[in-house]
């Protein structure tokens, strides 16, 4: 493993809205994809230094049919390989995916009709980036950081547990598997540093009662860890499977 590196380095940002295509208005606001139909989108004004790929929470949603958006470096052919998907109409889904990106920023391409959120978490070093040893993915695990079922609380509707960072001042962010479960109603979960205020995004979305379902999650973490809120009542099981490195950001 290598000690530092120039290029391919993690730098966590707090959660942002990026693309929300159910706005009316704005650079990276609607229309809604439409299918077959795609945008680019050029975010270098939000990323600070070169940037070589994104980190990002893929959320589909409203969805007219069963199908898929991918997402590509803008300016290249969009290929074949899909980014996130739906399995029925009027569903919302999330993915956590790395995207490459262009100078140009990235491209997606929707197989139906379909409103788009981008919720960015951070960004990943291009070659002309400073070394430093600061965004180092360290694997470890998996393990089971918590798990609502058998550590009560769980989170109750608008309510938020704080989970803290098993690797104390060596981590700046988590690279986790956040499940949802035993929901009460249909609603989201946001994953987000502790003690910081919430931010306007989502990390794994609950279409109807008593769903179960999971997303990967980047998460950058605080002095006091990694928060998770629920718009509704639902079990949270957190499994992480590393860290990338670096100092948490200040709990306020």
């Amino acid at each position: 493993s290598a000690d530092s590196s120039s290029d391919g380095l993690f730098v966590a940002t707090d959660p942002v809205r990026l693309v929300d295509t159910r706005r009316e208005s704005g650079a990276f606001g609607g229309p809604r994809l439409w299918e077959g139909g795609g945008r680019e989108f050029d975010p270098f004004d939000v990323a600070e230094g070169p940037v070589a790929a994104m980190a990002a929470n893929w959320t589909m949603t409203d969805t007219e049919d069963a199908g898929w958006v991918l997402a590509y470096p803008a300016g290249n052919a969009f290929g074949e390989v899909s980014t996130v998907n739906a399995s029925s109409a009027r569903q919302s889904v999330a993915t956590g995916a790395i995207t490459p990106m262009s100078e140009r920023g990235f491209g997606v391409h929707a197989s139906e009709g379909t409103e788009l959120v981008v919720d960015v978490v951070g960004w990943f070093t291009g070659e002309s980036s400073a070394d430093s040893g600061t965004g180092l993915y360290v694997p470890s695990g998996p393990t089971r950081l918590h798990d609502t079922r058998e550590r009560r609380p769980r989170p109750a509707a608008d309510g938020t547990i704080e989970l803290a960072n098993p690797f104390g001042s060596a981590a700046a962010a988590l690279v986790t598997n956040v499940t949802v479960t035993q929901a009460d109603w249909a609603g989201f979960v946001t994953a987000y540093p502790a003690g910081t205020k919430r931010p306007a995004t989502s990390t794994v979305n609950v279409n109807f009662h008593d769903q179960t379902v999971a997303n990967m999650a980047i998460t950058s973490v605080s002095t006091r860890g990694a928060a998770y809120y629920a718009m509704a009542g639902v079990d949270v099981i957190v499994d992480v499977a590393g860290y990338f490195t670096g100092s948490p950001v200040v709990a306020t």
